[in-house]
């Protein structure tokens, strides 16, 4: 029931909600390193408490919309694995 395909290979669809789910890995650490980045080179408290907050503001909507596509991949990629069996 839930997978037809030999272990190592990704039932058709899935291959694409892998990539994405890893690019989005790569996303967010890359906008970690770019915070730790900033920060080091913040001039006082204020500065670092502002780099925070806009942080976690981006990082919330990236991840709001992250949830979303992965959401949808996942249900076409069990969609399309439903109708190939």
């Amino acid at each position: 029931m839930w997978s037809a395909t030999p272990a190592g290979q990704a039932a058709p669809g899935f291959d694409h909600l892998r990539n994405r789910a890893v690019q989005f890995a790569k996303d967010n650490a890359d906008a970690g390193f770019k915070l730790a980045q900033e920060l080091a080179q913040a001039k006082d408290l204020q500065h670092v408490m502002t780099l925070q907050s806009q942080y976690a503001e981006a990082q919330m909507r990236a991840f709001t919309a992250q949830t979303q596509e992965l959401g949808h991949l996942f249900t076409e990629a069990m969609q399309n694995m439903r109708s190939s069996s």
